[in-house]
């Protein structure tokens, strides 16, 4: 915090706060999944065998159904999505409104806070998993778009984080906001809880914004490495995000 002479406002410089043990940490995972991100593809493998198997195995068995467990996971993971919010929001605030959009998409957070909950997130997709399991052992619909866009994120979170990306901090806190509505939704309908209607439409309102503007952060980056311009993203990542975001949108057209 520095003082302007002759004035009485002050004037905050940007702080990072910088701690050794995530600097320790991030270095390392970002290696790791540099070089074992087609981990992601196996576990994808095994992820769609399984929920095969479980809708064959309960082709001929009553729905199971679950309520206290799936309140229980759904709690855990609004708790976990609050909390990747409440430590993004500020790192996105920062960057797009005192930097702009193009900052803030093309150049990686320096954030080890924000960093660390970037890894936390990429971890978050194999557990997110889990929400395909109870779809099927509770005997209910299996739509295209849900697996194929958890199979899409946990590849592709996987393989970008290793990178660094600069991409990274929209999908993120995008993805950590929303999600802390729609799984608080989820835990209160498990819990029996009444929802007003109005509250469903939100959540999937906010669900098709955050596919909308995942899909514009990605073209900006795509066409941004394509005309030469600056952007902290690998030509081939830029793609696979642009590709991948169209892909979700047309699908769920």
């Amino acid at each position: 915090m520095t003082r302007i002479s002759g004035h009485k406002s002050l004037v905050y410089k940007e702080c990072q706060p910088q701690f050794s043990i995530f600097d320790w940490e991030l270095n390392s995972s970002l290696k790791w999944m540099e070089e074992n991100w087609h981990y992601s593809v196996y576990v994808s493998i095994a992820y769609m065998l399984v929920v095969y198997s479980i809708q064959q195995f309960m082709r001929q068995r009553e729905p199971f159904k679950l309520r206290n467990c799936l309140a229980f996971w759904n709690l855990l993971l609004t708790i976990f999505s609050m909390a990747g919010s409440y430590y993004m929001l500020p790192e996105m605030y920062d960057t797009f409104y005192m930097k702009g959009i193009n900052h803030s998409v093309c150049i990686s957070s320096t954030n080890s806070i924000a960093q660390y909950w970037m890894w936390l997130f990429a971890l978050s997709k194999i557990f997110e998993l889990g929400d395909t399991v109870f779809i099927v052992l509770r005997k209910q619909k299996l739509i295209l778009l849900h697996w194929f866009h958890h199979v899409l994120a946990l590849i592709f979170t996987w393989y970008s984080f290793g990178q660094n990306i600069s991409l990274g901090r929209w999908f993120v806190t995008m993805n950590m906001v929303v999600h802390s509505l729609m799984y608080a939704y989820y835990a209160f309908r498990s819990m029996q809880i009444y929802i007003p209607r109005q509250i469903a439409m939100t959540v999937t309102s906010l669900q098709i914004i955050q596919m909308i503007f995942g899909f514009y952060v990605s073209g900006y980056a795509f066409f941004s490495k394509l005309s030469g311009n600056y952007c902290e993203i690998p030509a081939k990542t830029a793609t696979f995000g642009f590709i991948s975001s169209s892909a979700r949108c047309y699908i769920s057209k």
